[in-house]
Parts: structure tokens; sequence; C-alpha cells
């Protein structure tokens, strides 16, 4: 039984190698495609973005079947949910402006109303949160020092998330401290940032399935 357990880690090794392998693939390819081909993929609410927020809205949906083996579900598989729906805009779609923003709570231009349903689920995202992290923190961090798929898969994630929302707008912040980057920099940043946003949802749908396998 531990032989057959240790070859089945293994591929769920290998199948997280795959998907980072094909994200600098996809990178290396848009970063020598032409700037049609770079818009229909990458660009707001294209082809890329449209895959993470479907990768999303499947992994709150294995996180729901997986319910008997993971504290919290609901609020792991809400967070899920409201990744999924930032990628398709919904941040700044239904607002004056993004929600995101600093300025939306403190501009008279948005309606009060506006205001207290973002606070209302940014506050009810922060508890989530830290609900999540008091519970699982140190059990996630034994668990990826024991190499378990599944949690493996959560912090592969998690460091994503830091590293694209590091990326994200990089250019700009360091425009704003005098650091110019050169042209090619910039669009390798935005490409990588881009398409690396897209491995977020597969790693958690990986990592979903590895503990979907353990709840059966």
């Amino acid at each position: 039984m531990g032989g057959n357990i240790f070859v089945n880690n293994r591929d769920y090794y290998g199948l997280y190698g795959l998907i980072l392998g094909g994200l600098v693939d996809v990178t290396i390819f848009l970063q020598s495609a032409s700037a049609d081909v770079r818009a229909v993929l990458i660009k707001e609410g294209g082809f890329v973005e449209s895959l993470s927020a479907i990768g999303y809205f499947v992994g709150a949906i294995l996180v729901i079947l997986i319910r008997r083996k993971f504290i919290y579900y609901t609020y792991a598989a809400f967070i899920l949910i409201l990744f999924g729906l930032r990628e398709l805009d919904f941040h700044n779609r239904f607002t004056t402006m993004s929600v995101s923003k600093i300025k939306f709570y403190v501009s008279p231009e948005v309606l009060l109303l506006e205001k207290v349903i973002a606070i209302a689920i940014v506050l009810l995202l922060l508890y989530i949160l830290i609900r999540l992290i008091k519970t699982h923190f140190n059990g996630l961090i034994n668990a990826i020092k024991k190499g378990e798929p599944s949690a493996l898969g959560v912090g592969g994630g998690i460091l994503l998330i830091l590293i694209t929302k590091t990326l994200d707008g990089l250019s700009r912040k360091l425009a704003s401290v005098n650091i110019i980057v050169s042209d090619n920099m910039a669009k390798l940043v935005e490409t990588v940032e881009e398409v690396f946003e897209l491995g977020i949802p597969l790693m958690f749908i990986i990592a979903a399935a590895a503990r979907f396998r353990t709840a059966r």
C-alpha cells in the first residue's frame, strides 16, 4: 500500500511540474507572438482570464465534493468563487469604480449602498481568511514538509498569488520611484503575470483532486 501511495504522489508531482512547464512554454510563445495573438490571449476578459475564472469555479466545486475531509470547506469554496468572479471583472463591472481601490471607499461619487455592500464582502473575506489561517496554517506547513500532494498544490497556488500580485503593475510602480524598465522587460513582466495567474486555479484543482483521492 505504501508503494502505491508513493507512486500516486509522484503522479501529482508530475502534474504540478507539467503545469509550471506549460506556463513557462506559453510565456515564451507569447513573448515572440504578434500583438494580435497577445491581445486575444492575455487581454482583459481574454482567453487566459476566462480559463482562470473557469478554473476557480471548478476548484470550488471540487472543494465542496471533499467537504467531509476539509474543515470550513464552504470558506475555501467562497474564496475560490470570489477569485473567479474577480477574473470576470465583477469587482468593477457593477460598481462606479473598482472595489479594490481605496478611492472607492472615500469617493463621494460612489453610492453609499455600493460602499456598504463592498465593505461587508471585504470584512467577510478577511474573517474567512483569518479562520482558515488559524485552523489550517500549521497543518499546511507540516503537510508541505511531508510532501503531501494536496498541501503542495495549495502552497504552490498561494506562492503564485504572491508572485503575480507582485508583478501586477510592476513597471508603473517602479516608474513612481524613478526606476524605468525597458519595453521588452515590461512586456515580459506583463506576460508572466497574466499567464502565471492561470496556474493558480490549476494548482488548486490538482490539490483538491489529490485531497479527494484520500476522502473516498
